[in-house]
């Protein structure tokens, strides 16, 4: 697939799209690339002169695009927490099947949107997938497909299309999304030879881990006025996480090399108040449980 990166001169800030919604953009283009070309390899003409070779091509090309349609739903299925023995009973293969077939696919796939979300987009990045590069193009180009579409009926009631059906699902991760990120992004960049594997040239190093400083100081920023709200956490400790956020970014910007002890102290820190806030919303839509 051709790599339209841009150069790192010129790369764009890191992507805030929500991992989950670009994984959604790119199942949606890879299922419609495939039902088209399922469409256009029907054999309709009696005559032939449609051509075997002609339909040699499109099977290759409909079994290459269905194989890359399922990796983006076990991509997706993963992003929302969905277990390996839970895809291996769709797909009717044992879990040590589903991993061997699709683990190592998905995990590249799950790396290259982490990067993107850390730290922008880089020439020298293998591209494992075009969409990932730009998510708006494809949004958009499925959005005008989905207006071309014919009126649709659901039982009683039109189906109402809103407008930018697609493209108006990018948007940043919440919360819970936000934070996930960062555990996985620390249990990365706590490892010397996994932070190798995101960051294979030695000036990637800083970029990486001034983004995961960035998103870590937004990370507090965003959630301070819920917790203090919410009493999940008081005024003091959130100052001093937030505070802690700064200082990484701070050591990581004048190029210092980070203490690897810190990635646990932070993964512990969001992982206990993505909890807590868990905990926090469960009571609020059922009150009656906590008493």
């Amino acid at each position: 697939m051709t790599d339209t990166s841009t150069p790192a001169s010129t790369a764009p800030a890191p992507l805030h799209y929500s991992p989950k919604a670009i994984a959604r953009v790119a199942h949606a283009h890879y299922a419609h690339r495939a039902a088209w070309t399922a469409l256009k390899s029907v054999p309709v003409f009696t005559d032939g002169i449609d051509g075997v070779d002609a339909g040699l091509t499109d099977g290759n090309e409909l079994a290459a695009l269905t194989q890359t349609t399922i990796h983006m739903a076990v991509l997706r299925a993963r992003l929302d927490g969905v277990y390996w023995d839970a895809i291996a009973s769709v797909y009717g293969v044992t879990k040590q099947g589903a991993i061997n077939r699709y683990a190592a696919r998905v995990r590249q796939l799950q790396d290259a949107l982490l990067l993107h979300w850390l730290r922008g987009r880089d020439d020298r990045d293998p591209s494992p997938d075009v969409v990932f590069l730009h998510p708006e193009l494809a949004a958009r180009d499925l959005d005008a497909r989905v207006a071309e579409l014919p009126a649709h009926r659901l039982p009683g009631a039109p189906l109402a299309i809103p407008a930018r059906p697609v493209s108006r699902a990018l948007r940043p991760p919440d919360g819970a999304e936000h934070g996930a990120l960062l555990i996985d992004a620390a249990k990365a960049l706590a490892v010397p030879e996994r932070e190798r594997e995101l960051a294979p040239h030695a000036d990637q190093l800083r970029p990486l881990r001034v983004g995961y400083g960035r998103r870590l100081k937004e990370f507090w920023w965003l959630a301070r006025n819920h917790a203090i709200a919410n009493s999940l956490l008081d005024r003091d400790e959130v100052d001093a996480r937030r505070g802690s956020a700064r200082a990484y970014l701070r050591r990581m910007q004048s190029g210092e090399t980070p203490d690897l002890t810190a990635y646990a102290t932070h993964e512990r820190y969001i992982a206990s108040y993505l909890k807590a806030a868990a905990a926090a919303a469960a009571a609020a839509l059922n009150p009656a449980a906590t008493n």
